[in-house]
């Protein structure tokens, strides 16, 4: 069997949406997002990308693996690898095993001295494998060296079959009355709040508010804001941002000095109210911890789990260590 390893080509994010469909349909993705996540993400370097062409058949796998050396938040010896597979007439012939290898040995010698698969802040599809869709993944991870670090679960709600509670209406009133505010951002409003994303919460989500401001006028009026009662901003939650679908709900958080207070509870909820508003049907988002503390506030919300995946992570080899290239003729 003459299997050609190579580097993305003209056409090939069509082959490649192609190949996940037939061998992970559950989780196609269309060649424009495929563009957008794997060849448009700030860290892209081409050799990351390899593709398993058969010659009859042609594309048969895919593997990218990238290091978060540029960006918000920069963790230069992080690598990851956020898309891999083979089709299922080409497994167990170690062709998954070659890309993995390839992808492995480029983030080395890129100098990240670990690997984790999914979960790359700025550029991912899922956070993780999930175990039951894929437990050859799990498997084929597991014999390549990589061993669970963590878990995430990937939440929806029904908005149709939802509304906001009575509960939710009189702390609103109470945190008011103490002179908590709610409401829309307005754009004067972003600075400030990205500030309060980056500095508080987590270093990205100031960056993903910016660019889908940037992206998207409406993306302004989707962020809800909580003040506290000397003006300062103590929370957020918004939708849409991340260009999907507005449906996908995110990023969300509140002060850590304010948690407890029930202000995450009002913003999730008066989110919500917005969202149904304009016609979304459901809500959903990608990755929390299921016995967290966000992660039994949705539950009580009426978010059910939809899946659940596994963070797999490895250490790498130093660079200096790291096996020479492969020539053509190991090809």
């Amino acid at each position: 069997m003459s299997i050609v390893y190579r580097g993305a080509g003209h056409g090939d994010m069509e082959r490649i949406s192609a190949l996940m469909a037939r061998a992970m349909p559950r989780d196609v993705v269309s060649a424009e997002r495929l563009g957008r996540t794997l060849l448009l993400e700030p860290n892209h370097d081409p050799r990351g990308l390899v593709i398993a062409e058969h010659p009859e058949d042609g594309v048969i796998g895919v593997a990218y693996g990238t290091c978060a050396e540029r960006g918000v938040p920069a963790l230069p010896t992080s690598g990851y690898m956020t898309l891999a597979c083979v089709d299922p007439g080409y497994r167990r012939r170690g062709i998954g095993r070659e890309l993995f290898e390839r992808v492995r040995d480029h983030l080395a010698e890129r100098g990240a001295t670990s690997l984790t698969v999914a979960g790359y802040p700025q550029a991912y599809f899922w956070p993780g494998v999930d175990a039951e869709e894929h437990p050859e993944g799990i498997a084929f991870l597991e014999a390549c060296g990589l061993t669970p670090s963590g878990t995430a679960a990937a939440m929806s709600l029904d908005l149709d079959a939802w509304s906001i509670s009575d509960s939710v209406r009189d702390l609103e009133r109470t945190r008011r009355a103490e002179g908590f505010r709610f409401g829309p951002a307005a754009l004067e409003d972003l600075p400030e709040v990205i500030a309060f994303a980056s500095d508080h919460l987590a270093p990205d989500w100031g960056e993903v508010l910016r660019e889908a401001a940037l992206r998207d006028p409406a993306a302004v009026r989707r962020v809800a804001v909580a003040r506290d009662p000397h003006g300062a901003v103590a929370g957020f939650a918004t939708y849409g941002a991340y260009g999907d679908t507005f449906e996908r709900f995110g990023p969300f958080g509140v002060d850590e000095t304010r948690r407890g207070t029930g202000l995450g509870r009002i913003l999730l909820s008066l989110t919500l109210m917005q969202m149904r508003a304009e016609a979304a049907h459901g809500a959903w988002f990608l990755w929390t911890g299921e016995k967290s503390p966000a992660g039994h506030l949705y539950a009580s919300t009426g978010f059910t789990v939809s899946r659940r995946f596994t963070v797999m992570r490895t250490d790498l080899y130093t660079p200096q260590s790291a096996k020479a290239p492969r020539n053509e003729d190991q090809r």
